[in-house]
């Protein structure tokens, strides 16, 4: 999430006066101060999140209707910490509206709750689809594995959307009129806190997609207009599983331009995918800090840890692709008309590969420059440009960034833990247990009709999901279209067809090129019951760390 992040101090400690000597008292350093965020940026101001990045060409003409990839999971932090948020390495799809005119593009986010966003040609900022491997301050299900979190917003970040049900950043139920995110998969479950990983598979590699799909998508959207087609659907390729698993309505990104002309026809519902970077954000990383008695300023971060390859690497993301509609789309949309066989891939010839590029990036700390941070590593691209992350020089195995530093001028430098005071030291971040919480569905749920009893199922974040199995059509999340009968009848049909001819032997993504994949947690994979095989959904109702 490309969002601004503030920082608050906080005491943690104070330290005595020393002893005394030639009847005067030592001066005694300052109490140990806690941020809740700021560790890490890169503006030089401080003002913004942090980014180990890398670019990517424009994608060709007519291979923009879908964006593949693959990133590496594994824990980077010995355990939870609280208020920490850190995506692993992923990107963000807008509409390609770069090149409209400054008038239209100041009135992307003219009505954002966000100041920033309503000052400048915020174009990159008007709708996203987004989300990646990570930890968020939101999970309130915490694990040392990162989860996988699916996000966007139609909005200029005003709404972020995570699962069927739910928001992202402050987990509430979605409302009737704003849903935007549909469940499609009849294997997989979408659990408003993430999807957990087996920590046996760390190191191993997710596939992402993101592709435009021509789902049936008729019907009127609750204070919208007419919509685009464009179907923008998740596939997800791990060890234990392959296939689509939700979709975002295209009256999700329609509503927002209602009443703003100029809008129209400029959402993600109508306009071809936008992709110029990928990266690992660390968002919000807090950090203490202590000036001793000599006015020196010192600070600690969390310690992280790196998985290094047999080639000195570790590697964020490799394989990108941008596609065009022939990758699935046309073959698709021909099936769905009676022509041809459905896909069971994406066709390489439809593919067009995103290649990394990096530069030499600089890190900040409250203003002051952080030249060590990279010192004894490189964010580089490797293999031709088809993977990217950082190079160690002289670290095998696990590789570490620097955890503490010492304020030289307007810099600071990384010093041994040995050399900052005891007290910096020996502070450790905060890890509170999880409180209880439920996310609970809301009330007009209920006007959804199911086709199951309550299911239940343990994942390996120490939460208990509740779903039950809808009709497609049934499920809460498409009550937004307001369906007719026939139109409902068209659309089962069609996602019959589908869920049926996808029941085994697909494979959407091709492999990565190097490296094994991750696994799912086994909790959220879901066999459907009797009767109930094609043309239903497990959703999710409720999920909770209550006993």
């Amino acid at each position: 999430m490309r969002m601004r992040s503030t920082a608050g101090a906080l005491v943690l400690a104070t330290i005595l006066p020393g002893a005394l000597g030639s009847g005067r008292a030592e001066a005694a350093p300052a109490p140990v101060e806690y941020s809740s965020g700021g560790a890490f940026s890169t503006c030089e101001d401080s003002s913004c999140n942090a980014y180990f990045s890398a670019d990517t060409a424009d994608s060709p003409p007519g291979y923009r209707e879908g964006f593949s990839w693959y990133s590496q999971a594994w824990p980077l932090l010995s355990q939870p910490i609280d208020g920490l948020q850190i995506g692993l390495s992923s990107t963000w799809i807008s509409p390609n509206n770069v090149n409209q005119p400054p008038s239209v593009q100041r009135a992307f986010c003219a009505k954002s709750k966000f100041d920033d966003m309503r000052k400048g040609s915020w174009w990159g900022y008007f709708q996203t689809i987004e989300g990646s491997l990570g930890w968020w301050a939101s999970t309130k299900f915490r694990t040392v594995m990162p989860k996988y979190a699916m996000n966007g917003t139609p909005d200029c970040y005003n709404t972020l959307y995570s699962s069927p049900g739910w928001t992202f950043d402050d987990t509430r139920p979605v409302r009737r009129s704003e849903t935007a995110l549909v469940q499609f998969s009849n294997r997989l479950l979408v659990p408003p806190d993430g999807m957990p990983l087996t920590p046996a598979s760390s190191g191993g590699y997710l596939g992402t997609a993101w592709m435009s799909l021509p789902l049936p998508a008729p019907g009127r959207s609750i204070g919208a207009g007419s919509s685009g087609s464009r179907a923008w659907t998740l596939f997800i390729n791990a060890d234990n599983f392959n296939g689509p698993v939700t979709y975002w309505l295209p009256q999700a990104w329609s509503a927002v331009t209602d009443g703003t002309p100029t809008l129209k026809g400029l959402g993600l519902d109508t306009t071809e995918g936008f992709v110029d970077s990928f990266a690992s954000e660390w968002n919000s990383v807090p950090f203490m800090t202590q000036t001793d008695a000599t006015g020196t300023v010192f600070t600690k971060v969390p310690p992280t840890a790196f998985p290094i390859d047999s080639k000195g690497r570790t590697i964020f993301t490799r394989d990108a692709q941008a596609h065009s509609a022939g990758a699935i789309g046309n073959r698709l949309s021909a099936w769905m008309a009676g022509k041809g066989l459905i896909p069971m891939d994406f066709d390489e010839s439809g593919a067009s590969p995103e290649l990394f590029t990096t530069g030499g990036q600089t890190f900040y700390q409250e203003g002051d420059r952080l030249p060590d941070l990279l010192s004894t590593v490189t964010l580089q691209s490797f293999d031709g440009g088809s993977a990217y992350g950082l190079q160690w020089a002289d670290q095998q195995g696990i590789g570490h960034l620097p955890g503490t530093f010492k304020k030289v001028g307007r810099t600071r430098v990384a010093v041994p833990e040995s050399a900052v005071p005891s007290a910096l030291a020996t502070a450790t971040f905060e890890y509170s247990p999880d409180p209880a919480f439920t996310y609970s569905s809301p009330s007009w749920w209920s006007a959804s009709k199911a086709s199951s009893r309550d299911y239940t199922t343990r994942l390996l974040d120490g939460s208990t999901v509740t779903y039950r199995w809808y009709r497609f059509v049934d499920q809460p999340a498409l009550q937004r279209l307001n369906l007719t009968q026939s139109q409902a009848t068209v659309m089962q049909r069609n996602i019959v067809r589908m869920q049926r001819a996808w029941a085994s032997g697909t494979s959407f993504m091709a492999p990565p090129k190097e490296g094994a994949l991750v696994s799912l947690d086994p909790g959220l994979l879901v066999t459907p019951p009797a009767g109930l095989e094609y043309g239903f959904v497990p959703y999710v109702v409720k999920q909770t760390n209550t006993k």
